[in-house]
């Protein structure tokens, strides 16, 4: 008996480990195509989804179950609707140095998509549906999730507004993200990424960070592929501190509630789980909402970035030697030593020149830097020059 036991519990992990290694985000979208053509009195949707796989995966499930329950608390269960994959999709980064020209050691990013894709007629109801497909298990190693992630599995989900959220609510489509997933971030760095989505109503869209959701993993019936997914409310992931669904990767990372587009400094290298939720809005009237969840490989990359690193005041002369430790291997430098009385000296192409100003004071002091005249980046800085006061620097002028 405990051999079978031990057997059981081993198949179980193992099943477990092939799935947990793929996995790596989603979305759910919907769109009313008209009248039922069965029933003219039901209304007429494609409903889809598109999962993110690691591109070495080969364990892709032909079907998959769409689950829809009432769109309003209980949020009783309706039905299963069984629903195709479409031939697999690949979006691939690319790693070419012209591609990426503003960063070295650009890591290779790739994503399989696989779409499951039906046409439903629904019941024209009050309170719409909520549609749900849960699957297990999470990739290992997630940095912003309690260990061992591979415990959680993930829950798509979306809801298609009944007749209270408006009158024409029902007749929607929801928003459509863009596949731009393979956007390269260097770990505890400046980084930008688009996640907006695009309106084939018109709707206005507001943007947010919002939990990731955990579904599907045991003691799930089924799990970790259960046939019917669990009765919302759906419940999230569990970050690790400092890290949460509003602040997926640190406080120093936000989301632009207008435009969908992710900036600030990346968190350290490793692997994170982001979502965000886009809420939806007709001539002002909120009616409905949609969530992608992806998982975010930050990298160490280096990024072009110019660093001067000289002093900001100078007490030894009117002669300064002005000092740069600029990241992601520049090939060309720029110095403008906001001295124009200099004149043509006002300048330098030298990587660490040597400037004699024509005056005491402060200087702006500009630096750029370019790789191969395709990425450049470049920073003001000040300098104090006060040749004759002390290096005490209770003695020396304050200047802004």
């Amino acid at each position: 008996m405990k051999k079978y036991l031990l057997l059981f519990f081993l198949s179980a992990v193992c099943v477990q480990d092939i799935y947990a290694n793929h996995t790596k985000g989603g979305w759910m979208y919907y769109e009313y195509l008209g009248p039922g053509i069965i029933d003219p009195t039901k209304l007429r949707y494609k409903i889809g989804l598109n999962l993110y796989i690691d591109c070495g995966s080969t364990l892709i499930e032909a079907t998959w179950n769409f689950s829809f329950f009432n769109g309003r608390a209980p949020y009783n269960f309706i039905q299963d609707v069984s629903v195709a994959a479409a031939p697999d999709y690949i979006i691939n980064g690319c790693t070419l140095p012209g591609c990426y020209p503003c960063i070295t050691n650009v890591p290779s990013r790739c994503y399989k998509i696989i779409n499951y894709e039906t046409i439903v007629e629904l019941n024209q109801s009050p309170d719409g549906y909520i549609v749900a497909k849960q699957r297990c298990c999470r990739v290992a190693g997630i940095s912003n999730i309690q260990p061992p992630s591979t415990a959680y599995g993930a829950t798509w989900t979306i809801k298609i507004p009944g007749s209270n959220d408006g009158p024409t609510a029902p007749l929607n489509a929801s928003p459509v993200f863009i596949f731009n997933d393979t956007a390269v971030v260097c770990g505890d760095n400046p980084f930008t990424m688009n996640f907006n989505a695009t309106d084939a109503d018109g709707d206005s869209l507001s943007y947010s960070f919002i939990d990731a959701l955990d579904g599907g993993a045991p003691p799930t019936p089924g799990s970790p592929n259960p046939p019917t997914a669990s009765n919302p409310p759906y419940i999230p992931v569990p970050y690790i501190f400092p890290y949460s669904g509003t602040q997926p990767l640190g406080s120093g990372v936000v989301i632009n509630p207008v435009t969908g587009t992710i900036s600030g400094i990346a968190p350290p290298n490793g692997e994170y789980v982001i979502c965000v939720l886009v809420k939806e809005y007709r001539n002002g009237v909120y009616i409905g909402e949609s969530r992608k969840e992806l998982h975010l490989k930050t990298t160490p990359c280096v990024p072009l970035v110019a660093n001067p690193n000289f002093n900001s005041v100078t007490c030894d002369g009117f002669t300064v030697t002005l000092t740069q430790n600029t990241p992601g291997n520049p090939d060309t430098y720029f110095w403008d030593f906001g001295d124009p009385a200099s004149g043509p000296a006002n300048y330098s192409s030298l990587p660490n020149p040597t400037h004699t100003f024509t005056d005491t004071g402060v200087f702006q002091i500009k630096l750029v830097v370019s790789i191969a005249g395709l990425c450049i980046d470049s920073i003001i800085k000040p300098i104090g020059v006060y040749p004759l006061f002390s290096r005490d620097s209770s003695l020396r002028p304050s200047y802004v």
